[in-house]
């Protein structure tokens, strides 16, 4: 039997890089994946992929960074579905003009405000509104930190960033002790360098270079991220794993 069959993943924040990655996993895994995000021709088209290989999912347009519409793509999993098993939250953003505005020097009330909105503020509440259901379930959440949480160089050019991750580690760690007698799990991964269509952006030479700093010369692939948020959302694989934050970088903060 595949690990997800019968189970319906919400996934905020799929329509792209490691969500898109992770939904397709989770479809070959049995799961009814919903997949959300705020441009629905990138989300309908993953959709549409996962259908063509045998897959079940749907597509819910989401603004993460609206709280209201949070708790609306929760109630229409309900309402389809009946149930939910795996909330992984994905969504995140570092900065939202340039990469200049992320140092602290540049930083403004706005910034952070929004950063912490979608990062932290809004997976917690998340998490806190999906909790009914979970519990039902004995379901589980698994929610994207980043390196940058853990190593503050990496977060020079996006300090609100790196702090709002950290945050969420420790947010994974305070709902993962009070939901625990409740039989619900909830952790984290936090990826090192992966190759995203935001790494790309950079010159070849600035991929080189970030990925010659890495101890395994490499980045990971968002499908890497991907299997990472698998093993941990599986009670199979990861049944007895809560309150932990996973590095998946190739030894980046070693």
């Amino acid at each position: 039997m595949k690990r997800f069959e019968d189970k319906v993943v919400l996934i905020v924040g799929a329509t792209s890089g490691i969500g898109a990655a992770a939904a397709a996993l989770f479809a070959e895994e049995g799961a009814q994946v919903v997949v959300t995000g705020r441009r629905e021709d990138k989300g309908q088209a993953v959709v549409d992929e996962l259908i063509s290989k045998g897959g079940k999912a749907d597509y819910y347009k989401l603004d993460c960074s609206i709280l209201e519409e949070c708790y609306k793509a929760l109630d229409y999993v309900n309402d389809t579905y009946g149930r939910l098993d795996v909330l992984y939250y994905n969504s995140g953003v570092a900065t939202v003009k340039s990469q200049d505005e992320g140092y602290f020097e540049n930083s403004s009330v706005e910034l952070w405000d929004y950063i912490m909105t979608v990062n932290l503020k809004n997976a917690y509440f998340m998490s806190l509104k999906a909790m009914p259901a979970l519990k039902k379930t004995h379901g589980n959440i698994v929610i994207t930190s980043s390196g940058a949480s853990v190593d503050a160089p990496v977060s020079l050019s996006t300090v609100i960033y790196g702090i709002s991750k950290a945050a969420v580690n420790h947010l994974v760690r305070l709902i993962a002790l009070n939901v625990a007698p409740d039989g619900v799990r909830v952790n984290a991964i936090a990826p090192g360098i992966t190759a995203t269509s935001i790494i790309f952006q950079s010159s070849q030479e600035v991929v080189d270079q970030v990925t010659a700093s890495v101890p395994m010369k490499k980045m990971a692939t968002p499908e890497d991220q991907a299997q990472a948020v698998l093993f941990l959302a599986s009670d199979v694989t990861a049944g007895s794993i809560t309150g932990q934050v996973l590095l998946v970088d190739n030894g980046q903060f070693l």
